[in-house]
């Protein structure tokens, strides 16, 4: 078992959001991302017409909290606007297992 841990995040873009236009405001999460101790992945995901799944990997319970910080951040008040505020559903989980090819390659012989 690892100590790395996921949140997904499940909602609905407003109707006047476009993809393109919504992905643009994601991009900045993105780049805050990179800059946080901790992060290890995220993928944003569309599930159907208007509904994403964001999910964000970190290396440990304690970097998922700290990134909650998030939220204060200028560029989140354009994302925020993006979202039907009653459709968002959060989630927090332990990773139990983990795969993924560079795991398993096989050393150079």
């Amino acid at each position: 078992m690892s100590n790395n841990i996921v949140k997904t995040y499940h909602f609905k873009t407003k109707p006047e959001v476009g993809k393109d236009a919504f992905l643009v405001v994601s991009a900045q999460i993105d780049a805050y991302m990179l800059a946080t101790e901790g992060f290890v992945y995220r993928s944003v995901a569309q599930v159907a017409d208007g509904e994403w799944l964001d999910c964000v990997y970190w290396s440990c319970a304690e970097a998922a909290r700290a990134a909650d910080n998030v939220m204060d951040q200028p560029f989140m008040t354009a994302f925020m606007a993006c979202i039907e505020p009653s459709s968002v559903v959060c989630m927090q989980a332990d990773i139990a297992t983990q795969v993924y090819p560079e795991m398993h390659q096989t050393p150079p012989q």
